[in-house]
């Protein structure tokens, strides 16, 4: 274990000398030195950014000298290039998120464990070697760059980090259950109400399971208008519409070793419904504008839905054959008015990461929380759940001042619920005249001229995005990002 904070160093050994022998070092020069006096260790957990001897130089100095050693990089998103470099130059076997769950470290160290003895076979050796070299030099590391410097610059506190925030009861069933099923390739259906982190849950059975080290995408099915969805999963050839000159590979192929997940698939048309059931039962995909020549493709597939699925089969909506084959194991993402413990931990989560976004640009950190404000969020029904959350406390950001602490009157005009009449006053644009920034004004309007809008139409989406002149995938999209829901 190589990192230069003595409090993460001894967080990292706690967690892991329960399962492996573990040496530690604070800095690059002692790693080396620990290496020359330990040549049998298999495997180092290196920092990205540390003074002096950074983490992606320790490991290119260790490539010659210990060819053997497994390298794990742990990154918080501070240096893309210099890891796209550790990972071209084949040094390192993987990185890891910072901050890393328990679980998602000790499996990572366990896989390069046992790299690293198929690497003391002499005649293994050579196979091992090309795997990790396809692996780390092919495309899927080009997308894992693309797909980690895209979770850099995404705005919103919920897209700051992927581990799964929490230690309720409730959440940590569905995680242990998610994790027995990550080892094999069972078909998986994540049901949940929106905003609960249905996409955390698919990510996390992905990093447990053995195709963690392959790529993971992921697709909303109402995102996309049905005329592209298709398109966007299956891809096409040449001819296949007007405009369509080159070969386009879907997400399906793409994703070919690893995990796909597509989220909302209750939306899916009658068309993308028997394409996917194809896909499941012959585990071939065809391009769009060729019915023809089948490619083979191995995909693990995770699905997931707000909707009753089972009340859609019953009234022809949904395919029958396809929802069997889609609900081989059921995971139910809580609710968080059904883990209201873990408001607290997910609040200080958000708030973390937007003091981290803002260190680069103003610098503004707000401290934490009076414990008035806590107490207000943890009384809240938040029916948009963990996505309303990080809205909230990221509105709040805004008012709060730097190095002060959030307060519960930073609340108010924020973190409202939306649910039976409760929405934003219609003097909110007096209110911001106090100190709003206009992107915040302008989506308090937003939010109030949809609300209206939907009540008009008794909640009626497609009558809606009428209205609005919008379509309905925008609609939808609106309606998870703000937590707007029908009142029941």
């Amino acid at each position: 274990m190589l990192d230069d904070d003595a409090l993460v160093l001894r967080s990292l050994e706690a967690t892991l000398k329960r399962h492996f022998r573990v040496h530690t070092a604070a800095s690059g020069e002692a790693a080396l030195e620990l290496l020359a006096d330990h040549p049998e260790i298999g495997v180092a957990v290196v920092d990205q950014r540390m003074p002096g001897m950074s983490g992606p130089e320790f490991i290119r100095r260790t490539v010659e000298p210990h060819p053997n050693l497994v390298r794990i990089i742990l990154t918080g998103y501070q240096d893309i290039e210099s890891l796209k470099q550790a990972i071209n130059n084949g040094g390192a076997y993987r990185y890891l998120e910072k901050p890393c769950p328990n679980e998602e470290l000790i499996g990572a160290v366990r896989g390069a464990a046992e790299v690293h003895r198929r690497l003391l076979d002499s005649n293994e050796r050579p196979a091992v070697l090309a795997a990790a070299n396809d692996a780390l030099r092919g495309t899927n590391v080009r997308l894992q760059l693309e797909n980690l410097q895209l979770r850099l610059d995404a705005e919103s506190p919920l897209q700051s980090g992927t581990r799964i925030v929490g230690q309720s009861p409730a959440l940590r069933r569905v995680i242990e259950a998610a994790e027995r099923v990550a080892a094999t390739d069972t078909s998986v259906l994540i049901l949940g109400e929106t905003g609960t982190g249905k996409d955390m849950l698919a990510r996390h059975v992905h990093e447990c399971s053995p195709r963690r080290a392959q790529t993971f995408r992921a697709q909303n099915c109402s995102a996309v208008v049905e005329q592209l969805i298709e398109d966007t999963l299956f891809g096409h050839v040449p001819g296949a519409f007007t405009g369509a000159k080159n070969l386009k590979k879907g997400l399906f192929e793409i994703a070919d070793r690893g995990t796909l997940f597509l989220d909302e698939i209750g939306d899916s048309s009658a068309s993308l419904q028997a394409r996917l059931l194809r896909v499941l039962e012959e585990r071939v995909i065809y391009r769009v504008g060729d019915d023809e020549r089948a490619v083979p493709v191995d995909v693990r597939l995770i699905t997931a839905t707000n909707r009753d699925l089972q009340a859609d089969v019953e009234s022809g909506r949904f395919r029958r054959d396809l929802y069997f084959r889609l609900n081989v194991l059921v995971l139910h993402m809580p609710p968080l008015r059904e883990r209201r413990e873990d408001i607290a931990p997910l609040a200080s989560h958000f708030l973390a990461c937007l003091n981290e976004r803002a260190r680069s640009s103003t610098g503004k950190v707000v401290a934490g929380f009076e414990p008035a404000a806590l107490a207000a969020l943890e009384s809240r029904p938040f029916p948009g759940n963990v996505r309303e959350l990080a809205n909230a406390i990221e509105r709040a950001w805004l008012f709060a001042d730097d190095e002060g602490l959030l307060s519960a009157e930073h609340l108010q005009p924020d973190a409202r619920s939306h649910t039976a009449g409760a929405r934003a006053d219609p003097g909110w644009l007096n209110d911001a005249s106090g100190g709003a920034s206009l992107k915040d004004a302008l989506q308090s309007f937003k939010i109030e001229f949809v609300t209206r809008a939907l009540e008009r139409n008794h909640w009626n989406v497609a009558a809606t995005a009428r209205e609005l002149g919008i379509n309905r995938a925008s609609l939808y999209a609106d309606l998870r990002q703000y937590g707007l829901r029908r009142p029941d």
